[in-house]
Parts: C-alpha cells; structure tokens; sequence
C-alpha cells in the first residue's frame, strides 16, 4: 500500500538561501495578513488569480525568487475558515500575524531526491540535510516545509512529507492485549492497571527562570548586544524543554505501541481544562501536550498494526463502577477515591475511569 509520511530534520542553508528563506517567510506573514483583511471586510476569500494578480501588481513582492509558497498561504488561510465554519468552538477565526523577523514557516514543492545528504529545493538550489538522506532516497518526496526558529542565530528544519511503498502489517490482534488510558492532569495518564508514567515536569522546573529571563528582556533595549546574547539563550531554554517533550512522547508512544495490540483512549476538550479558573490546571494542561501524544499513538499503531480506539468524551467512565457497573449520580472533581453504594467496593477514581475506558473501547473494536 502507499502510504504519506513526514520527516523533520534539520537543514544547513547558506548565507544567501537563509537570507532568501528569510524574505519568503516576512512575505507569506504579510500575504497572511492580506487574506485576513480580505476576509474581514467583504467575508471572502482570496481565489488563486486573484491573489496571483494581486502579488504581480505589489511591488514588495517582485523581489522574491517564487511566489509558491505564497499561494500556498492562501489554500491554508481557506482550510482554517472551513475548519471554523465547521466547528467554530473548537477552532477560532484567523487573526492577523506578527511580522517577526527570522520566525515562521512556508511550503514549498520539489520532487527531487536527497543525493550525498543535501537536497535540491527550488529556488534555493542543494541545501544540506542532517540524517534523513538514506531515509528518504528510495520515497517519492511531495513537498517541504521549512521552518526556522530564532532571530540572532537562525535554525532551520524541513519537514519533509514523502509518498513510499509499504507492505500492510500482518498481525492478529489480541484482545487480552489491550489497555485503556485515563488522562490525568498531574501524572500524564493512569492506566487500567493503575500505573502512571514517569513524566518529568519540563515547565515546572524552569518556570521562574524563564520568567526572570523575559523579565531581564522587557527592561532591554531591542536589537542590544545584551539583549541578543539573552534571547539567545532564552531560546535555547524554550528549545530545550520543547525537544525534552518531545522525546519523552516518542519513548512512551513507541512503547505502549510495542506492547499493545488495542489501546483505547477517550476524547476531552482540553480548552476548558485552560480557561476554567476554578481548576487551575491550564500549565499542566499546556506542559502534557496530550493531543500531540494522541496523534502519535494513532500514526504509530496504523504503521504497526496496532489499533487506537477513542471513545465518546461524554462517556461516564468516571461515574460509573467498574466491578458492578453502578452509575454515580454526583462525583466532585476533586474526590479521587469513592465507595460504590451497589457493591460496597472502594475504587479509585482514575484507575476506575481506564477500565472503563478500555471496555467501552473493546466493545467499539468488534
């Protein structure tokens, strides 16, 4: 079967492709930001002609070397009106973006394959990628998008999406090989078997230094010797944490794939976890990122066929007893242990919630 996947790895530009990749990304802010206008004032969007004619007539953009990742601008701008129209709760109206300078990301299109580790991308000629070469030789490279991070010592990456042959698992699934997650705001999730994992507490830990750190900045003046030397390592910081996460999701992704056949999770709406005061639990929320976890638990299990099941948020996986089956009318948020007045048996709260949770996805699998 063909299959679409993604690779991120960083690239290595020279002076002038980075100074070049530096005007496109300020140009797709500023096509963005036009789109929004456009929006805004008649509630419509930008065909690509129009937007085309639009871009030849603007001088500020004859300069550059292409305009395809500008146009490119305007398909995501009408994929995130359609994804508000849709559902208006779950995804906001497009607002207007800072012109930062050497921050952002645009899309561009190449089929031509890695050779001695660099990659030819047009306009920009051969750049030099980091690792995936050998990876990427033998897929059918669809398009690249190129990000970069940082305004004093810019870092570039590609995520690069390929098209490649792949034969379909063969695994029988074992339903006794299975395990249901309950999330948990403290300890990432609790299992059906009661266990949490390890997660290390990346904000936290770092919380009052980052503080201090934007502190410092706020009193400095943009564009100083001093102000570069600790945004850049104010950046540095940030990167960190966030590649710490990252690999503690990949370690624990690849690990209950591994070991599972069926995994059942259900769906919550992690924005009222943020917004509602009373719980306060919107770092934490933040800190987990629990639906990047989710999207790789479901990349991940298809490659290895594995199955992710996702059960209905509104399931009462908490509410209800998991030895009898008893419904619990009223259940406070903060009351992690309860006894079941049908059987008499003391459950906690989250280890109860993941049995259920698993069930109920069992029965889905059939």
């Amino acid at each position: 079967m063909i299959v679409e996947r993604t690779y991120t790895c960083r690239i290595f530009p020279t002076k002038e492709q980075q100074e070049e990749m530096i005007k496109i990304i300020r140009a797709c802010q500023k096509v963005w930001n036009l789109c929004v206008k456009k929006y805004e004032n008649s509630e419509q969007i930008y065909t690509k002609d129009e937007l085309k004619q639009e871009l030849i007539n603007n001088k500020e953009f004859n300069s550059l070397s292409t305009l395809i990742p500008l146009l490119c601008v305007r398909s995501n701008f009408e994929l995130s009106i359609r994804k508000h129209k849709a559902h208006p709760q779950q995804f906001a109206m497009p607002k207007y973006k800072k012109e930062i300078r050497g921050i952002g990301s645009f899309t561009i299109f190449t089929k031509y394959k890695p050779q001695n580790e660099k990659l030819y991308i047009y306009p920009f000629g051969l750049i030099s990628i980091a690792d995936k070469g050998a990876v990427l030789a033998d897929a059918e490279i669809k398009s690249v998008l190129i990000k970069c991070s940082g305004s004093s010592q810019p870092i570039f990456t590609a995520s690069i999406t390929v098209s490649m042959k792949q034969e379909a698992p063969e695994h029988e699934r074992d339903r006794d090989c299975s395990i249901g997650l309950d999330y948990s705001a403290k300890s990432f999730y609790v299992d059906s078997n009661g266990n949490s994992p390890e997660r290390p507490p990346l904000y936290r830990e770092t919380e009052e230094e980052i503080a201090a750190m934007q502190s410092k900045l706020s009193k400095m003046k943009k564009g100083g010797s001093r102000y570069n030397k600790l945004s850049k390592k104010l950046f540095k910081l940030q990167r960190k944490i966030t590649n710490r996460r990252k690999d503690f999701l990949h370690k624990l992704s690849n690990e209950l794939t591994d070991n599972y056949d069926y995994i059942c999770v259900e769906t919550l709406d992690l924005a009222k976890f943020k917004e509602d005061d009373k719980l306060k639990l919107g770092k934490s929320t933040c800190d987990n990122s629990w639906f990047e976890f989710l999207r790789m638990l479901d990349y991940k299990s298809k490659v290895k066929g594995k199955k992710l099941i996702k059960i209905d948020r509104y399931f009462p996986s908490s509410k209800t007893c998991s030895n009898c089956g008893h419904p619990l009318i009223n259940l406070k948020i903060n009351t992690r242990e309860w006894t079941c007045p049908s059987c008499g048996i003391t459950l906690d709260r989250d280890k109860n919630a993941a049995i259920n949770i698993l069930r109920e996805g069992l029965k889905q699998a059939d």
